[in-house]
């Protein structure tokens, strides 16, 4: 409020100001009888005085520049009293003190005005301090409780004796003249008159509306209805027989120009459009043409599809045919022809070896090729030692002797295998042969391999007798491969144990020799089942699956088997 009072002060004081400029730049206008003297060149006049008054102030001054000076100086206020006198202003001197006038007035003006907005200031903060204003301390005394506005109001307002409860109860009470004038009670009240009234105002009405319905007044509503509906239905009527009469004429087959006699022109029209284009004896005709597509069409598959013709595709085909059926043949024929000379070549030399003694050397030949191949793999030596004499004077026992490599928990400790693949030895003879072979050749674990034909029966694929093992596998079958490597990985565990049993803790022990049990009893499981799928042709996929099962089985336990070993 106070920024706001003080910037109205300041409008008021630059118009003020311009008000007052303009009148110090306003020049008044000069008169045309004397024009105030432009010019300073000396003007040298001789007078003669001849008034006593001038004469004898004259005399007061010293003859000469003194004298002269207050004689100009007199002659100049003489000038300017005249010239006033005259009514001309000297504008320099208005001008000048028309300036040390507006300075003045501004100076004026701008003390008041510092003055007044120092005193407005003063003043307003005085009353709208917020901590000790005059006006909020008075608000507060009005609105505060029990205030002057509390005070006042509950005199006039609250409570049963206050002047505004006695104004309603002496006005609008049980016994004001209003609460008489509107009781149902009395004959002479408002709302009798009222409903008197409105009796009255009904019943006129009624009476208006029953004259608007009757048709006894030919000036009523229901007459004037009555009579512009009966005009209106004639007007309707004539207009709807016109109507009929028009329809009735567009179709009429006797008008040539109606709308019906154009349309069975234009259906006929296309009746005979449609008949001319689906006519059989029409050449310009869709089925005609139709027609003609098609028997063309046939007779080129006909003579597509014939085998009269030995230029048609069928016969082409027929003579392609016959030729790759002829050529299959042929070679069906001669590969059935190279595969029995195979098989009969193979089974005369399989005959030859089993009755020779070279049969023998075949099979010492691929133990030592697998035994070998098996030992590169784990870093360690195999070397074929079934024609030289071992520690044993002129003992050639032990075909193939396997040396731990350096890399191993057990280096340079031996494995020896002895090989058969006649039918003469038997278990007995067979664990007696590989007791003498393992003495002739230094080793701790001995391997008997029986091949399959030679084998004792009843011989499981894979056994353990102590410090040998003896294990049926046969060269031509892959599916036995998984024996050899069994006994092998066996064989190689119990010549590290063998040498370190002391070092082997007990959950190693225990976990190997689990693996090996497993090892045995999936071996003899897989044994039978390839003696299954021998013999039964129609489950055979079940089988050979079942058997890759065990097989992987059997090669995990392998693979533990080797791990355990590696860390002893």
């Amino acid at each position: 409020m106070i920024s706001a009072f003080s910037s109205a002060l300041d409008d008021w004081h630059a118009t003020c100001l311009k008000h007052l400029h303009g009148i110090r730049t306003t020049r008044p206008k000069e008169s045309a009888m004397i024009a105030p003297a432009t010019t300073t060149t000396p003007l040298t006049m001789a007078l003669s005085v001849t008034d006593a008054d001038c004469i004898a102030e004259l005399r007061t001054r010293d003859e000469g520049p003194d004298r002269d000076s207050f004689a100009l100086s007199a002659l100049r206020v003489g000038l300017l009293a005249m010239r006033q006198a005259a009514g001309v202003v000297d504008r320099q001197a208005i001008r000048s003190e028309g300036d040390r006038l507006l300075e003045t007035l501004r100076t004026s003006l701008q003390s008041h005005y510092e003055r007044t907005t120092d005193d407005m200031g003063t003043l307003l903060e005085k009353y709208f301090d917020v901590n000790d204003g005059t006006l909020l301390q008075r608000i507060d005394r009005l609105v505060k409780k029990d205030g002057d506005l509390e005070s006042v109001l509950s005199r006039y307002v609250d409570g049963e004796t206050s002047s505004l409860s006695t104004s309603l109860e002496r006005h609008l009470g049980a016994d004001s003249p209003l609460l008489q004038i509107l009781s149902t009670d009395r004959s002479k009240g408002l709302l009798a008159a009222l409903n008197d009234v409105i009796k009255e105002s009904v019943r006129t009405r009624n009476e208006a509306i029953i004259q608007e319905f009757t048709l006894d007044k030919e000036d009523s509503a229901l007459a004037r209805l009555v009579s512009r509906v009966t005009d209106e239905n004639g007007k309707l009527r004539k207009e709807f027989a016109s109507d009929i009469q028009q329809l009735r004429r567009e179709f009429s087959l006797d008008n040539e120009e109606g709308s019906l006699c154009r349309l069975v022109r234009q259906v006929e029209q296309s009746r005979r459009a449609i008949v001319s284009e689906f006519a059989p004896d029409n050449e310009d005709s869709i089925l005609w043409k139709i027609g003609n597509l098609l028997a063309s069409t046939n007779e080129s598959i006909r003579d597509s599809l014939t085998l009269d013709d030995d230029k048609s595709p069928l016969s082409r085909l027929k003579r392609e045919l016959v030729g790759a059926v002829d050529e299959l043949n042929k070679r069906n024929y001669e590969f059935h022809t190279e595969v029995r000379e195979a098989l009969a070549a193979i089974t005369a030399r399989r005959d030859e070896a089993k009755r020779s003694t070279r049969h023998g050397d075949q099979f010492h030949d691929a133990v030592g090729a697998f035994v070998d191949h098996e030992s590169q793999r784990l870093n360690d030596l195999c070397e074929l030692t079934g024609d030289t004499a071992g520690s044993i004077s002129r003992c050639k026992k032990g075909d193939v002797v396997v040396t731990l490599g350096p890399e191993s928990s057990a280096p340079d400790v031996r494995i020896v295998y002895e090989a058969k693949g006649d039918k003469s030895y038997t278990l007995k003879s067979a664990l007696e042969e590989l007791k003498t072979a393992r003495d002739n050749r230094q080793a701790e674990i001995g391997v008997f391999v029986f091949a399959r034909d030679a084998a004792p029966a009843g011989l499981d694929a894979l056994n353990r007798f102590g410090s040998d093992i003896v294990v049926v596998w046969e060269s031509e079958d892959p599916s036995t491969d998984v024996n050899l490597l069994a006994a092998h990985s066996i064989a190689r565990f119990m010549a590290i144990e063998k040498m370190k049993s002391d070092a082997v803790k007990t959950g190693d022990r225990t976990a190997i020799e689990s693996a090996v049990q497993s090892i045995f009893a999936n071996v003899d499981a897989l044994c039978d089942i390839q003696r299954l799928a021998t013999t039964v042709k129609n489950n055979g996929d079940k089988i050979v699956s079942k058997a890759v099962k065990l097989e992987s089985i059997v090669r995990d336990q392998l693979e533990l088997i080797e791990q355990h070993a590696s860390t002893l």
